[in-house]
């Protein structure tokens, strides 16, 4: 027979998974985390983490592999995460799957298009733990080491730091802060556009330097990823001090959500675990069942809604690029074609996914909004632009 602790802690492991595959993938806090295509949490699993700057970069940059330095140490071992180093070293020079994160300098880079920087986090699908980070300066636009505190003018526009622009900017922008937002990649997080305060925030200015390091936002993201993790032996210490063989799914409770499981923690203590799970269980379900959201697109730009008939990841460029089949279900413009192929930066080759900046790439079956490109001498297949995806779950019958 079990005792009475045992049963307890089995008890509150079910009470608590039924929140977790009841609760939205939505959350109530600002910063946003980065997951698998499985909904678990992308987080390192060692101490250590060490990035080699490209020596590029310090050439064409005054004091740029200082400015690498004074991004990372302010995101070292915060909330749980690993420690970071940055020094310059020989690099590859591409991106590649080497075990050796680097911070690269590179004109005319087909995965970071007109993005100031881009990162590529490489991860183990099956349990979300990174095994690779390369962050791309792109120096197609001009940097520099702005002074500390340096304000943007009034009439300098927002700029996406992963934005899509083709034109090449002869602002300059703070390497700093740039390299310490995509810092913030590598550990794990993803942007944050509803907090202009927040460092993962994915907008800047030209000749702007105030925001550099990690504000409360960013914390609670990294604290909130690296909750419980044991960096030692890669593993997640649960309830009886058991490890666990993958990364935490991703899970984001209502207020409501927490004060039931607080309920249901009295009640199981009070040795009314049978009674009380079961009703615990039914409330959780009635205040947290709520339909996910779609990722979406600006409703003007989209020509086509299609599915996805295949997928096939390779290589190129040392980034893994994924080359999507469509077959357009509904149409919004004049004329579609029956078919057409599109390709995403990122997607997952023997279990290692790579995750290129805020890409998200659709597998078969999955729903995606699009517009077109046709080659105007009709000699190349229509080729498409993904501008939003559902994923099956999400996507309509």
């Amino acid at each position: 027979m079990w005792d009475s602790r045992a049963r307890l802690c089995r008890a509150v492991g079910v009470v608590y998974a039924a929140a977790l595959a009841l609760t939205p993938a939505s959350s109530a806090q600002a910063f946003d985390l980065k997951h698998t295509q499985g909904g678990l949490d992308v987080r390192w699993a060692v101490p250590r983490v060490a990035f080699v700057v490209d020596p590029r970069l310090n050439e064409a940059v005054a004091s740029g592999a200082e400015a690498v330095a004074d991004a990372v140490e302010p995101w070292s071992g915060v909330a749980g995460a690993p420690l970071l180093s940055a020094a310059t070293g020989p690099v590859s020079p591409m991106p590649a799957l080497d075990e050796k994160n680097s911070v690269l300098f590179l004109h005319d880079f087909a995965a970071a298009d007109g993005a100031l920087a881009i990162t590529i986090v490489s991860l183990e699908e099956a349990t979300g733990y990174i095994v690779d980070t390369d962050i791309v300066i792109n120096a197609n636009h001009a940097f520099a080491v702005l002074p500390a505190g340096a304000r943007a003018s009034s009439n300098s526009p927002l700029v996406s730091t992963e934005g899509s622009s083709q034109s090449v900017s002869s602002q300059v922008f703070d390497l700093t802060h740039v390299t310490a937002h995509e810092i913030g990649h590598s550990l794990g997080l993803a942007d944050e556009a509803a907090n202009a305060a927040a460092l993962m925030y994915p907008y800047t200015r030209a000749g702007d330097a105030s925001i550099r390091t990690p504000g409360s936002d960013d914390l609670s993201g990294i604290d909130q990823d690296y909750a419980g993790a044991d960096l030692g032996s890669g593993s997640a210490q649960g309830c009886g001090g058991g490890a666990s063989v993958a990364g935490r799914r991703a899970t984001h409770f209502s207020s409501p959500a927490a004060l039931l499981l607080i309920v249901a923690g009295g009640w199981l203590a009070s040795r009314r675990w049978r009674r009380g799970l079961a009703p615990v269980a039914i409330l959780l379900a009635t205040l947290l069942l709520r339909p996910g959201r779609a990722q979406s697109a600006h409703p003007s730009s989209v020509e086509a809604t299609a599915h996805v008939t295949a997928a096939t990841t390779a290589i190129v460029d040392g980034v893994f690029q994924t080359t999507v089949d469509l077959s357009p279900r509904t149409c919004q413009v004049a004329v579609c074609p029956a078919h057409a192929t599109a390709r995403v930066w990122g997607g997952t080759i023997g279990g290692i996914t790579q995750q290129v900046g805020a890409n998200v790439v659709p597998g078969p079956r999955d729903e995606v909004d699009v517009t077109f490109q046709t080659d105007p001498r009709g000699l190349a297949p229509t080729t498409a632009v993904i501008l939003a995806v559902r994923p099956i779950a999400a996507a309509s019958p």
